[in-house]
């Protein structure tokens, strides 16, 4: 909402071109990001993931320079891509194996099917991982400083209100309401997703201190472009870090919002 009303207030006062266009994409843009969120199985949240990518293409490549098209055509082959090679195919063999693409609190695969299948799962998972290339996970992250182009809205937008945050939401609801929480930690996919995590960070800070703090061509040549280019890259660590489950502190039943081991110790391992 506020970055919201800080676009009316940025378009408005720069004078900024097409402006019809950019309002029209910024709203579907937190409507698709609103039914991601509410999407009952995975076909539906696959549409509307899909359709986030396309709206906010013109955001990415809204002041139409050399620069803002190459970020947005960047930002686009990387998200459209990874969802067409790695997303699809993920959705397309969890639904052989589940027979069903609804979201179920405990997830949708049994674990005796976990036990038959070990690598199938595997590599479901690892397609679902990568599938979601808006979580800016490495070495799926070449996008996020390139579509930093845009305006300064569409940045926030892009990094701090809706693309990140639903690659990363929708990676917690699969993982959740998909695999589920006992499966995931009974087969050790958790495992896997904690060497995922581990084995980034270290790369994503060292990353992001070099490239943030010394960057020989910024976005823009004003101080506000460099910034922008260092949210980018300091966004890595904090996904990775969002991604890293607790060791052995895993809460077996309850949904992703109660998880709680503090309080709630007999749920927990």
């Amino acid at each position: 909402m506020l970055t919201s009303f800080y676009s009316i207030g940025y378009m408005r006062t720069l004078e900024e071109h097409a402006q019809t266009r950019y309002f029209a994409c910024f709203a579907l843009s937190l409507s698709t990001t609103i039914a991601v969120a509410f999407s009952a199985n995975l076909f539906t949240l696959f549409l509307f993931y899909e359709g986030l990518t396309l709206v906010t293409y013109p955001l990415v490549a809204h002041k139409e320079t050399v620069e803002a098209r190459a970020g947005a055509r960047k930002y686009f082959i990387y998200l459209l891509g990874a969802a067409k090679v790695c997303l699809l195919p993920a959705i397309i063999l969890i639904y052989n194996v589940a027979g069903t693409l609804d979201f179920r609190s405990g997830g949708i695969v049994a674990v005796a099917q976990a036990a038959q299948q070990p690598k199938l799962l595997l590599g479901i998972f690892v397609l679902f991982l990568f599938g979601f290339a808006k979580n800016a996970l490495m070495p799926l992250h070449s996008w996020l400083p390139a579509a930093m182009v845009a305006p300064t809205p569409v940045s926030a937008l892009l990094h701090a209100v809706a693309v990140v945050k639903t690659g990363v939401f929708t990676v917690m609801k699969v993982t959740v309401y998909v695999f589920g929480i006992d499966l995931l930690a009974e087969s050790g996919l958790s495992d896997w997703l904690m060497y995922v995590a581990g084995a980034g960070v270290p790369a994503a800070v060292r990353l992001a201190m070099e490239k943030g703090w010394c960057e020989l061509e910024a976005v823009e040549n004003t101080r506000v472009g460099q910034d922008r280019r260092y949210a980018a890259h300091s966004t890595y660590p904090r996904v990775l870090h969002a991604f890293s489950p607790r060791p052995r502190r895993l809460c077996r039943s309850a949904p992703l919002s109660a998880c709680s081991c503090a309080t709630r110790s007999s749920s927990c391992s």
